[in-house]
């Protein structure tokens, strides 16, 4: 062989060589990108099914609490613990396959608390149904909190499956662009090794088994991930650009009812889609994005430019014509290179959550309707209560003034507990209301600027009559140099009529002390009321604020009551932002305080050593105002209740006043004008024209305007009325206070 043919033959063999090489080289890299890719994809799927899973147990604990809050059977909840489990199970799973993802793992952290959350939710809901009922438990489920919590569940877990399917679009465009070049450098290795040399070919053989199994782990990639589509318990289609339908999984044709062939590169999503909520969205997007969608896939996808993925409820239209809801979450499919490959739609059946929450709905509806329904019967009959409870107190004081001297002693015993017991049954009437009240959501506040030493003293003052003829003491401690408070007036004093009065019935002997503790500015921390009466175990504080509960049975068959007053001081405290908190000991005594500001940064003003206190025990009676200025004044009552007329009569017969009366609001007005009475007493439950009307009437013309009005009604301490406290009388009416108001209103100025 000549040389120069050898050089041919040796240069030839080289570059057979340089190029069996380099086919080598391209091979191996595009084997090891194939494995890789390959094991992305089925990574993919895995997160997708565990999210996936996740999203189910999720919905479905929800369901099962639903249908128990609904029906209260117990059945529902068997697997509850089971799910919850999975559930945290599902989310570990998620956290521990994304740790390669920073973004996934970060909207992982965020969801964490959210599931949790709506987990407690649940559990709260649960709990409410059993132990308070359907219309507690209602409002949670109902309630805005619960579909917040739920909206950001899905729309985390949108987002983050909407990014595993751009990935999972990615890594599957990513793996047949690997096969490609995978089997071109195949075929180019095969044609050179034989051109070249027969040596190559144990390189391209080598090659090529490695492609071959490359190529078997690929078909089981996607015999997995068909196994893993057709298998999961929601819809999932995808789409071509120009819109037609590519692929379809099984559960989307059971629920819709066609063959695969029916639909696969023949219709679009407009088949399956309501065509009244297609053209709807178009043009709330035309006018969103301001130009005119064609109608189409473009209802899908006009905002995936701006977003990955957009998830919304749709309805889907069986071949058979019947519909059902979905939550429809749509991606774009992209390849490496950003080309757009086309559309994945997943959407879940949601038929089940919207008879749940229509039926929720509905139970709320008869809920709120029935609660609606008690309180205004119970409005109705405290009021039809109050009026003859009014009478019987009223004239029970008139006839125990025994002007005659008919009476004796045994009857007046007789008429004073007659008045005693409607007294309990008026404060039981007002108590039942409030409460009834604070259950329907309806105590309002009305903030004023008072003193809140002054309003103590005045409270104390009415509550003499409790300690008279007893060993007891009852006492204010005022705080010197304190401002005033920022509240509502009578609803504060309502907490301190009950925390007083009760502290009284549970003391026989000691003192009863209502203090205010101020900081060294001035500014009130607290009201304290301390007694040294029987005091609570410690095992029964957690009952007392509960309503119609004592520290036990015994306790209210002594000392009597009904045990609502102390939950309807919390409920107060409540509303105003207040807390009430109690210290006691057993046989020594206890201490309600009303928290009214946080702890002050200096020692508190309040000195027991140095405080002044005013003292309650004693007072045989209140004061008698001299009634001299009522000689001869022209007092108009406008109150339909007869019974009350009488009384008032009784009551001013000796003050020289001329009572007139008017049984409605019309005739009220009349005789204002008519008479010119020098003061109005005026009740707020009038018979078609109601008192408010009257009063705004009054004042809006001159020759009324001038006229003083007192409030004389069961309503009276209403905050919303347009009067000031001290003009406003509180039935049963006591005759001191009524006098008293009456000569403030007509004694000479000056």
């Amino acid at each position: 062989m000549n040389p120069f043919t050898r050089a041919k033959i040796l240069a030839g063999y080289g570059l057979a060589m340089i190029l069996v090489i380099g086919v080598g080289v391209l091979s191996v890299r595009s084997v090891n990108l194939l494995h890789e890719d390959a094991r992305m994809v089925s990574h993919t799927h895995e997160l997708l099914a565990t999210s996936w899973r996740l999203m189910s147990n999720l919905d479905e604990a929800i369901s099962r609490s639903r249908g128990f809050i609904l029906t209260g059977r117990e059945e529902y909840l068997e697997p509850i613990e089971g799910i919850f489990a999975s559930i945290r199970d599902a989310f570990g799973r998620l956290r521990a396959q994304s740790n390669d993802n920073l973004a996934q793992q970060e909207r992982l952290r965020e969801l964490e608390p959210v599931i949790q959350r709506r987990v407690a939710l649940v559990r709260e809901a649960i709990e409410a149904r059993r132990t308070q009922g359907l219309e507690a438990s209602a409002k949670l489920v109902t309630s805005s909190s619960s579909y917040l919590v739920t909206q950001r569940i899905r729309d985390g877990m949108g987002a983050f499956e909407a990014e595993e399917n751009r990935l999972l679009a990615e890594r599957t465009a990513r793996t047949g662009e690997s096969l490609r070049e995978a089997r071109v450098v195949v075929v180019s290795g095969c044609l050179l090794a034989v051109a070249l040399v027969v040596l190559s070919s144990l390189a391209v053989r080598r090659d090529f088994l490695a492609l071959m199994r490359a190529e078997a782990e690929l078909d089981r990639t996607i015999a997995f991930q068909k196994g893993i589509l057709d298998n999961a318990q929601c819809s999932i289609i995808t789409v071509f650009p120009d819109g037609r339908i590519s692929s379809i999984n099984r559960t989307a044709l059971a629920w819709l009812g066609y063959e695969a062939a029916e639909l696969v590169g023949r219709q679009t999503p407009a088949v399956i889609h309501d065509p009244a909520e297609m053209e709807a969205r178009r043009k709330e997007l035309s006018a969103e994005l301001g130009r005119e969608l064609p109608a189409g896939i473009e209802v899908f996808t006009a905002r995936l430019e701006a977003q990955a993925s957009e998830t919304r409820e749709w309805t889907y239209v069986r071949k058979d014509g019947t519909r059902f809801p979905v939550q429809l979450s749509v991606s774009a499919m992209r390849s490496r290179q950003g080309e757009r490959l086309g559309y994945i739609g997943v959407a879940s059946d949601i038929t089940k959550r919207k008879n749940a929450e229509r039926e929720l709905r509905v139970a709320a509806e008869a809920a709120t309707a029935a609660s609606k329904a008690k309180s205004e019967f119970l409005a109705n009959m405290s009021h039809e209560l109050r009026t003859p409870l009014n009478s019987v107190i009223g004239f029970a004081n008139v006839l125990r003034k025994n002007k005659d001297g008919a009476l004796q002693a045994k009857e007046l015993t007789y008429l004073e507990r007659i008045q005693d017991n409607g007294r309990h049954l008026l404060d039981l009437i007002n108590s039942i209301l409030d409460l009834s009240k604070i259950e329907a959501g309806k105590m309002e506040a009305h903030i004023e600027s008072f003193g809140l030493d002054e309003l103590v003293a005045e409270t104390l003052g009415e509550l003499q009559g409790h300690v008279q003829g007893r060993a007891v003491e009852l006492r204010a401690e005022p705080a010197p140099g304190a401002k005033p408070v920022e509240s509502d007036r009578a609803r504060l004093k309502q907490v301190i009529i009950n925390l007083t009065a009760n502290a009284l019935k549970f003391t026989e002997h000691g003192s009863v002390t209502v203090r205010t503790v101020a900081d060294a500015a001035g500014n009130v921390l607290r009201l304290e009321v301390a007694d040294t009466g029987i005091g609570i175990p410690p095992e029964k504080l957690h009952a007392i604020f509960e309503a119609f509960q004592q520290a036990d049975s015994g306790t209210s068959r002594k000392y009597g009551g009904t045990g609502l007053g102390l939950t309807i001081s919390r409920a107060i405290c409540d509303l105003l932002g207040y807390a009430i908190r109690v210290r006691s000991e057993a046989g020594r005594g206890s201490t309600f305080s009303v928290e009214m500001a946080g702890p002050a940064a200096s020692p508190p003003r309040r000195s027991p050593g140095t405080q002044p206190i005013r003292t309650f025990a004693g007072r045989s009676s209140a004061r008698q105002p001299a009634v001299a200025p009522l000689k001869g004044k022209r007092v108009l009552l406008i109150d339909d209740d007869m019974d009350t007329g009488v009384v008032f009569k009784e009551m001013l017969a000796d003050t020289g006043c001329v009572l007139l009366q008017a049984r409605s609001g019309e005739e009220g007005l009349l005789l204002a004008r008519s008479e010119a009475p020098d003061l109005i007493l005026l009740d707020m439950l009038l018979p078609e024209t109601d008192g408010r009307a009257v009063l705004s009437r009054l004042r809006a013309r001159p020759e009324t305007g001038r006229i003083g009005v007192l409030v004389v009604s069961i309503v009276a301490e209403d905050g919303q009325l347009d009067v000031p406290p001290e003009d406003r009388i509180q039935k049963p009416v006591s005759r001191e206070r009524l006098l008293e108001a009456m000569v403030r209103h007509l004694a000479p100025q000056g």
